[in-house]
Parts: C-alpha cells; structure tokens; sequence
C-alpha cells in the first residue's frame, strides 16, 4: 500500500471510535444517559466473511464509556437471515457473543436474543449492499505534532444511490526494552491505541460526483514517545445499507450536540432493536450487516521530521532513566502484550 504524504486541501478532523473486541465491531462510546440507565444495549455486526461475528450486550451505566458497562451474561443469541439461516452464538467472555457462519452481500441479516430473565428481542433486518473497495490510505504531520490520517475511495459511477460508507479505525504501537542484563533477552511489546469518542468519518455517495476518487479524513492525533518506534493504522471501511447510514447520521448529530452517543434531545437514539412483548421499551444500539475493506497505514518514528521524538524506552546510550524498571520488562505496562501482529513488518 502506498502512503502520500501530502497535504490536503479540506481537512475534516474526525476520529473513529469503535474499540474493537477481538476483531469485533464494536463502539466504546463516552456515556451520561441519566435516568436512561439500565437499558439494553446491543452492539454488533456481521460482516462478508465466515466470521466470528460478533455481539456485546450490556446494560447503560449512570456514566462512563460503553466499554466498561456491565456485561449481560447467560443471554441465547441466534442470527438468522432471509434465506432460513439460523446459526446461534457462544458467549467467549462476558457479554461478548460470538458465531461463525457464511454471510454475504444480497442477503438480509437480523438477531434475536433472549437474556437470562426470560425477555426476548430482535432486530429489524439489515440488508448487506455489496462492498465498495477501499483506494488506500496516507497520513500528514503537523509542525505542533498532530498525525492526520486519511482513507481514499472512488465514488462508482454505477450506482444509483449511495454507496453509504462508514470508517472505524484503531492503531497498534511497539515498545522495545532496553538491555538490562546479560541474562535476559531484550524483547518488544505490543499495545493498542483505542481512538477518542468524536465524530463518525461517514460518506454518501449519493451526494458526491461519480468516478470521481475522495479523501475521508478519519482521525488526528497529537504524537508523544509511544510513536518513537513502529505504529500501525488500521483502517476499516463499512459499506452500509440506507437505514444503517441514518443511524449513524443521527449519532453524529448527537455528538456533535451532546457529546454523547445515546443523550440527545428528547431521548436517546432508537436503534433498531425491539422488546418482541414491549416495543415501547427503549433499547440502545445497532445490529447491522456490512462488507468491509481494510487498509494498513506504517508509520515509523522517523518519518515524523521535526517532531523531535526518541523511543519510549530511549536508545542505546540514552536510557529513559524515569522508565527504567518497566523498560527493562516491558509487560509491566499496562495493556502490553508479546504476541506481534500477524502483519507486522
């Protein structure tokens, strides 16, 4: 994939949010319902592959981000599409769902649950447009040290609506040690970087010029030490049907008014989940079916110029002394971990 580090003349700083669980989509989102606690919510997608798909059910918390809302264990979850599919999924951590099943653009997608005190719901089917393939991805830094990053896709010029298009995006860093000991090997860790609660990068293909190639601005980020070495973007982007786009639509204008995804005025946003006996009970969330394409942004600590920045742990020589305990064993910082990306360089 090729990086343009050029500057661009319409520069929308938004983020993505959506802190992915497992390879899940999804969205962990700044949250102050007040009295809209203790609701259902249902998060979760199916995408164009075999899986694991996934779901995260939990209950609205008096405030906080919805990646720390309780969890709602013990629940029976099937998802089922317009063809008599009906594949059921296993819980794998606490409310966190998962299943394993073909699905594919054409096709309508809908879950039913049923939580441990005997309530049921399900969702309006979601049908899965065919994918619009990603062009790529490239980055631009800042003098005051602010990384902005970019996706780029052709409009298609056959299609007579839409496509409806929405970004998501989470990045992962390293860590190298310092050599500490003769006895021990030095060794790099791995963490990701959960993007901040703004404004969804969305696209209506219907209201730009076709075959024509766009720049999405998806997000921005201010460089500290954690950038010294190697960090990866990954870069989603969901094809979604009309009724998911204006979902989305209605949660940026809640964010952009309220700052947070399920507080606007009179109520929280309705997603398209219901109380099969009680459809006046407000459920939060969205369960869609989306293709998506992927692209991968490296950026190294080098290609930051002017940015003046060394390695966390330091180099060879120039040791970070106030790190030293936790640079000379890197699992001591919170959120690390060994295991390398599949697709680091």
């Amino acid at each position: 994939m090729t990086k343009h580090h050029i500057p661009h003349f319409r520069i929308w700083i938004t983020a993505c949010m959506l802190a992915v669980f497992m390879a899940a989509c999804v969205d962990a989102i700044d949250f102050n319902p007040r009295r809209e606690a203790d609701l259902l919510v249902v998060d979760g997608k199916v995408s164009a592959s075999p899986g694991p798909h996934y779901v995260r059910l939990t209950k609205s918390d008096k405030v906080g981000r919805s990646d720390n809302f309780p969890p709602v264990t013990g629940a029976e979850l099937t998802l089922l599409d317009d063809q008599g599919l009906e594949a059921a999924y296993s819980e794998i951590n606490p409310g966190l769902y998962e299943v394993y099943t073909n699905c594919v653009p054409g096709r309508a997608y809908r879950l039913r649950l049923r939580i441990a005190n005997g309530l049921t719901y399900e969702s309006t089917p979601d049908l899965m447009p065919q994918s619009t393939p990603a062009d790529g991805s490239y980055f631009t830094f800042t003098s005051n040290k602010y990384l902005n990053t970019y996706a780029r896709f052709r409009n298609p010029d056959t299609a007579e609506r839409g496509p409806y298009l929405k970004w998501r995006m989470e990045s992962q860093y390293q860590i190298s040690e310092v050599y500490c000991s003769p006895l021990d090997p030095v060794l790099i860790c791995y963490f990701t970087r959960r993007p901040d609660n703004q404004l969804l990068p969305l696209a209506n293909g219907s209201q730009l010029e076709r075959g024509v190639l766009y720049d999405k601005a998806i997000s921005t980020h201010w460089v500290d030490d954690t950038y010294g070495e190697v960090t990866y973007f990954n870069i989603f982007q969901e094809s979604l049907s009309l009724e998911a786009y204006q979902y989305w639509q209605k949660i940026n204008l809640v964010l952009s008014q309220r700052g947070s995804i399920f507080d606007s005025p009179p109520g929280a946003v309705r997603g398209n989940i219901f109380n099969t006996s009680d459809q006046n009970e407000l459920v939060l969330g969205y369960f869609y079916a989306s293709p998506e394409d992927t692209t991968r942004l490296k950026v190294t600590g080098g290609e930051l110029i002017g940015a003046d920045i060394s390695p966390y742990c330091g180099v060879a020589g120039f040791i970070n002394y106030d790190r030293y305990l936790e640079c000379c064993n890197c699992t001591r910082i919170p959120g690390s971990t060994l295991e390398k990306p599949w697709y680091w360089e």
